[in-house]
């Protein structure tokens, strides 16, 4: 096999084959990313700023199990791709909406406010932030210079223990 030269035109067949399947394999693994996303969509059935909550409402995620929601319920749905559909069936007046919403990418739990929209008036899907992780406390230092001399009585002696309260 010494001495065998590869001509260029094979060479450069061989590279576009390569960058080729380089891109076959770059779309596969975005397509597959992006169809494959789960989302965890909570249906909240609570008054908003502009909308009232119906007394109960009945909701389908995808054509799946539907969910009796009275007001101020809230319950969850996961949900696998960037889209979907959302039927609604209030019960006090027959009226039924179904509509198709398109999820952001980056985001793995969302509030659905079902009052915003049967309205029509605000983004009814917000992204959802925990109240444990939205701010986390700040912890307040605290030292012995920051207490008078009453509160901590005279210099080495320890204040009398009191029992804890009952």
């Amino acid at each position: 096999m010494r001495g065998v030269t590869v001509s260029r035109l094979v060479r450069r067949r061989r590279l576009a084959i390569r960058l080729g399947l380089l891109g076959v394999y770059a779309g596969l693994i975005v397509l597959l990313f992006v169809s494959g996303k789960a989302h965890v969509v909570l249906l909240d059935n609570k008054d908003t700023e502009t909308a009232e909550a119906p007394d109960g409402v009945l909701v389908s995620v995808n054509g799946g199990e539907e969910l009796e929601l009275y007001r101020g319920d809230r319950d969850k749905a996961t949900v696998q791709g960037r889209s979907m559909r959302v039927r609604l069936e209030v019960f006090a007046d027959g009226t039924v909406v179904e509509k198709r919403l398109r999820l952001p990418l980056g985001q793995d739990m969302l509030l659905l406010s079902l009052p915003a929209l049967l309205a029509g008036t605000e983004p009814p899907l917000v992204p959802f932030v925990p109240a444990a992780a939205a701010a986390p406390l700040e912890e307040e230092t605290f030292s012995s210079e920051d207490l008078s001399e009453e509160e901590l009585g005279p210099p080495g002696e320890l204040p009398p223990l009191e029992p804890p309260a009952p």
